[in-house]
């Protein structure tokens, strides 16, 4: 069974592209990937990368970057690390991607809104949220 049919995947082939794209940009080490001889499985491994375990909380400006200081909880932070990885996305898929309902992600973007961070852009049907990057 292929993993799309499991739903484990999202069957454009993008997942992989977008974790080394996110582990290239925060400076983290590369994935190793294992396998066994029959291809049955595979493994990946991702890396903790230096300093990771230095971080005390808030936003980071960019992923990676050293944190802003205003105080958040988890959702904020899960929607905020969505719209990051993800420039574009619309509601439905940040649920999908943060495992939290509706209500929860609409509450975590009008607080980062007004945090300056996040900002919808295009028209209604068709826009998304993208993270406001400070000059």
């Amino acid at each position: 069974m292929r993993l799309k049919e499991l739903h484990l995947t999202e069957g454009r082939n993008t997942g992989f592209k977008k974790i080394l794209d996110a582990l290239r940009q925060n400076g983290s080490p590369l994935p190793e990937f294992e396998t066994n001889e029959d291809h049955d499985y595979f493994i990946a491994r991702l890396f903790v990368r230096e300093g990771f375990y230095d971080y005390k909380g808030g936003i980071s400006q960019h992923p990676g970057d050293e944190p802003v200081n205003e105080p958040v909880n988890e959702p904020v932070k899960l929607v905020y690390s969505a719209v990051c990885r993800n420039p574009g996305i619309r509601i439905p898929a940040i649920v999908a991607n943060v495992g939290k309902n509706t209500a929860a992600v609409k509450r975590a973007i009008s607080q980062l809104k007004k945090l300056g961070k996040v900002e919808f852009r295009g028209a209604p049907k068709t826009g998304g949220y993208y993270p406001i990057e400070k000059a």
